[in-house]
């Protein structure tokens, strides 16, 4: 990835490889730290975790819930693996907040990682994306990178690169956030339509 960024994407190992159509970006908003400084590898060893346990993150359990319909409880590792190795996962916000979970970017981070976006998304080169979050969503919308109808979910994310059709959804740290919901009304449809890119 060029330029150098602070935080890497997790690209799965099938990913590049995968028939096209089937090249899924996770879009998520940020991530929260205490440490005064994170391996730029942070999501390649957080998700390593995923897949093996057993430590896991809530975030990341709702996002295969979301994506797969399943809980990540009643998933094997291989399932877990199968599915990893063919997503891509990318914070927008480039740079950890020092906090917790309610801990929010500001607008200097926001403005730094909107110059980093066009490139990390042109290089991946996803066929379709999940945007979680509706403050991300709107940073997309703001900074020309996502085109959607206030009353749809489906849009599309854009740069001058590369483009691809993508689905918004509520963060999953959100109250009355429910996976299963989200996957049976929108995901699962969502994942199996033409890709039109």
């Amino acid at each position: 990835m060029t330029p150098e960024l602070p935080l890497r994407p997790w690209i799965g190992a099938n990913y590049a490889t995968l028939p096209k159509g089937q090249r899924l970006l996770l879009l998520g908003e940020s991530m929260y730290t205490t440490a005064d400084k994170l391996s730029p590898n942070i999501l390649s060893d957080l998700i390593a975790e995923q897949i093996t346990g057993p430590n896991t993150w809530r975030f990341y359990n709702r996002v295969y819930h979301t994506v797969t319909g399943k809980r990540r409880t009643r998933s094997i590792g291989d399932e877990l693996k199968a599915f990893w190795d063919r997503v891509s996962l990318y914070n927008y916000v480039q740079f950890p907040l020092q906090g917790g979970p309610r801990t929010r970017p500001t607008d200097q981070q926001w403005a730094d990682s909107r110059q980093l976006f066009p490139t990390a998304f042109a290089e991946l080169k996803p066929d379709r994306a999940i945007v979680f979050g509706n403050q991300l969503a709107g940073c997309l919308m703001a900074a020309g990178f996502g085109e959607r109808s206030e009353t749809q979910c489906r849009g599309k994310l854009v740069t001058q690169a590369h483009e691809c059709p993508a689905l918004f959804i509520k963060h999953p740290a959100s109250v009355g956030y429910s996976a299963g919901r989200w996957y049976s009304e929108h995901v699962a449809d969502f994942l199996s339509s033409p890709c039109e890119n």
